[in-house]
């Protein structure tokens, strides 16, 4: 359809400009009627290329039949939460600490209204064995693999990182992660919090009793959870 409109709207700038010189000729002739019938068609012309310009007819005519926007997409009601335990400081997937954090959380979304699937635990191995970041690639794979598909993935890093000095060691908690819309693979957004301070531990207390103690309130770190997610999905909904 923009095609046959630039061509219509083309060819009447071609019969104004002819008919502008042939009334130039005419008068220069000394043809007075023919001039006139002739510069009567080229106003006529003039004025209707410019009309059919004006009317912006060719930028809707290229345009989708909503004005040009994409298609919504549709709003997120179910999520996947899976893990990413790459860092040094991380509790590792599967855990019991881990999973205790996770029922929480998805206990805290499910009060939203988001229905919410929670990724099977990982294969065991080592505990010393190097564990790469997991790609979107990745994840996209294992949600779309699911029996019940979901809108969206929130991918959380739970970490505690440990300070020592001379007389103890401190202890934080550190959450972080991203959502990533199955649909177009695309990320929603991120959203991340670190403890405001760090609780001093005993030396005797090794790395996994740190990890139990920082963990044990699962329910208020699934509220400070649930309301950062919340924002990211805000938009969403």
């Amino acid at each position: 359809m923009s095609a046959v409109l630039l061509a219509a709207g083309g060819a009447a700038i071609v019969v104004a400009v002819m008919a502008g010189r042939v009334a130039i000729l005419g008068l220069r002739s000394g043809g007075p009627r023919i001039a006139a019938a002739v510069l009567g068609v080229w106003l006529m012309a003039g004025g209707a290329t410019l009309a059919v310009f004006d009317s912006g007819i060719f930028s809707t005519a290229s345009g989708s039949a909503d004005g040009g926007q994409p298609a919504a997409l549709a709003p997120i009601r179910s999520v996947l939460i899976a893990g990413d335990d790459a860092e040094a400081d991380a509790v590792v997937r599967g855990a019991v600490p881990y999973d205790r954090i996770v029922v929480a959380l998805a206990s805290e979304l499910q009060r939203t209204g988001l229905t919410v699937v929670r990724e099977p635990p990982p294969p065991p191995g080592p505990a010393d064995d190097a564990r790469p970041k997991r790609t979107d690639t990745e994840l996209l794979q294992s949600a779309r693999r699911l029996a019940r598909p979901v809108d969206a993935i929130v991918v959380l890093a739970l970490g505690v990182p440990i300070d020592s000095t001379m007389q103890t060691q401190n202890a934080g908690v550190r959450m972080t992660g991203r959502v990533i819309r199955v649909a177009d693979g695309r990320s929603v957004g991120t959203f991340q919090w670190s403890s405001p301070s760090r609780v001093s531990i005993p030396y005797a207390c090794n790395r996994p009793c740190v990890v139990e103690q920082m963990t044990t309130d699962a329910q208020a770190l699934a509220v400070t959870l649930n309301n950062a997610i919340a924002d990211v999905l805000r938009e969403q909904r």
